[in-house]
């Protein structure tokens, strides 16, 4: 947690960059803590729990941003078209600072950001999935393997692409 921001913000909160914040699933303190740090949109990644968009929808709004819906679930990944709608929807100017989240803001939310870094910054599809995805919890495991696989297929990368040797060499690497 970044000793800027109260405690009350969102498991694996951090900021990315001036225009885009990331994490989990926000309480209505902190959505009021973002609206009052100059954050004009929230994204939310999460499919499930109708009611639980609904009342977000209302702290946001009452908060005085955007809010903004790309549900999907994990396990299932996404398709292209869905990605370059989330895609510009993170840069999109009319959206100012975009605070993007799923429920743990682990698997949807690292997709969405790594991807950006790719397709927005430029940064190599590798070290963008170790800062943006395994750094912030994600697990290349059974359940959640069509996170990679969409991350892959997004950005055409080689068939010996392999998160999974990328996240035994970052633990490697740690032991």
């Amino acid at each position: 947690m970044n000793p800027e921001w109260p405690e009350h913000m969102p498991v694996r909160f951090s900021r990315i960059n001036a225009r885009l914040l990331r994490g989990g699933q926000p309480s209505e303190q902190a959505i009021v803590t973002l609206a009052d740090r100059g954050v004009n949109t929230v994204i939310n990644l999460r499919r499930e729990g109708r009611a639980n968009r609904r009342r977000e929808a209302r702290w946001v709004r009452s908060a005085g941003m955007i809010p903004i819906f790309f549900p999907f679930y994990g396990v299932f990944g996404a398709s292209t078209g869905f990605l370059d709608r989330l895609l510009e929807a993170l840069v999109h100017p009319a959206h100012g600072t975009v605070f993007v989240h799923c429920l743990g803001g682990r698997d949807r939310t690292s997709l969405a950001v790594a991807l950006y870094r790719v397709v927005h910054e430029g940064w190599d599809p590798t070290e963008a999935w170790q800062t943006e995805a395994l750094a912030y919890g994600h697990k290349v495991d059974r359940r959640y393997r069509m996170i990679s696989r969409t991350y892959a297929r997004f950005l055409d990368l080689p068939s010996d692409w392999s998160p999974r040797e990328i996240q035994e060499n970052m633990a490697g690497q740690r032991a």
